[in-house]
């Protein structure tokens, strides 16, 4: 997951990307790593608890990328402003991870800077959460 984050954050030429999974009852999603690309360095940033954030937690399991050029307006990630404010994050792009048709996580690119996303970059990151999902199966089923 690391070299996933790292790959996510320089094809985007985002400064964090991160890659999260569900819990298994579903109840929190998990950072399995974050890298920040300006102090090149790696963290597992805790967790999110899902039932606080259901607008967001819809749009993932929709299976669509994410897109959202500004985080704090946007009605699928305004919920998680304390969030983006506390971190200086204006704009995100997240990719559902799916296995068997089900969401179990997410890859998350974000900038403080504000970014307008273009369909080149939900292709990437689309591309990002596909290669986690097949890891995952491999895993699973190894």
């Amino acid at each position: 997951m690391r070299r996933v984050a790292e790959c996510g954050a320089a094809g985007l030429g985002v400064p964090r990307c991160s890659v999260w999974l569900y819990d298994a009852p579903r109840t929190q999603l998990r950072c399995l790593d974050l890298f920040d690309a300006r102090s090149v360095t790696h963290a597992t940033s805790g967790s999110l608890e899902v039932a606080t954030f259901p607008a967001y937690i819809r749009a993932l399991d929709d299976g669509s990328p994410l897109a959202a050029d500004d985080v704090l307006v946007d009605p699928r990630t305004c919920e998680l402003k304390h969030y983006f404010e506390g971190q200086g994050i204006s704009s995100m792009l997240d990719a559902p991870i799916r296995v068997a048709g089900r969401t179990v996580g997410v890859v998350c690119h974000e900038s403080f800077a504000p970014r307008r996303w273009h369909d080149a970059d939900l292709a990437f990151a689309s591309a990002m959460a596909a290669h986690v999902a097949q890891a995952l199966d491999a895993t699973a089923n190894a």
